[in-house]
């Protein structure tokens, strides 16, 4: 078994925005060469005994409003002289504190126009439905609204149209192709309803299952 991570797609994605811009258009073209190749080169060696799954870890949304986190964390923290630990990821952003400071925090952040959903560690509702009741998930949570992302400067949206993180339809679904002479039935590929499925589906191409 072999894995592959070809990134030119997630670059350009993130830097010129999603397809349709022509950049990111562009890098799917040459993907799909590559591995039209890669599968030509397979049938070449291991003839009749092959099988490639094609898939992404996130989709992209187009981007062009930028929500500066700094700010709203000095806000908060002047308030309650705490400290704060942020971890941001385009859509969504995560923040570590004292229980006062998270409180301040999380009212400058459903403050501002760009937030679409702040999360904290009592909505256990919420969280449960997002899959975010691990221990390590940060006791406050922040999803911003469609076309925004949350950055540290705004010199970021200079040169970022595309981003991640939130609960998007454009966000969450991704390509899943299982192509080749080996892969599983039609119908064991139909039943795959999520890219955590693929490890079962590849224990059982590689006869393991």
């Amino acid at each position: 078994m072999i894995g592959v991570n070809l990134g030119s797609i997630d670059k350009c994605g993130h830097r010129f925005g999603p397809a349709p811009a022509a950049e990111t258009l562009r890098a799917v073209e040459e993907v799909s060469a590559g591995l039209q190749k890669v599968a030509e080169a397979l049938e070449a060696t291991r003839p009749g005994n092959w099988c490639m799954i094609i898939t992404a870890d996130h989709g992209m949304t187009l981007v062009d409003k930028g929500i500066t986190v700094g700010d709203m964390i000095d806000a908060a923290t002047e308030r309650t002289g705490g400290e704060v630990i942020a971890s941001l990821d385009g859509g969504c952003a995560y923040f570590w504190s004292d229980d006062a400071t998270l409180a301040a925090l999380a009212d400058e952040l459903r403050a501002h126009p760009g937030v679409d959903e702040v999360i904290d560690a009592d909505d256990v509702a919420r969280r449960a439905e997002l899959r975010i009741r691990h221990p390590r998930i940060p006791p406050l949570v922040a999803i911003v609204k469609e076309s925004y992302m949350f950055i540290e400067s705004e010199m970021f949206m200079d040169y970022t149209k595309g981003s991640h993180g939130a609960c998007f339809a454009s966000d969450v679904m991704v390509p899943f192709i299982v192509a080749g002479p080996s892969a599983p039935t039609a119908e064991a590929t139909a039943a795959a309803r999520s890219v955590t499925d693929i490890y079962g589906m590849v224990e059982s191409v590689i006869g393991r299952r």
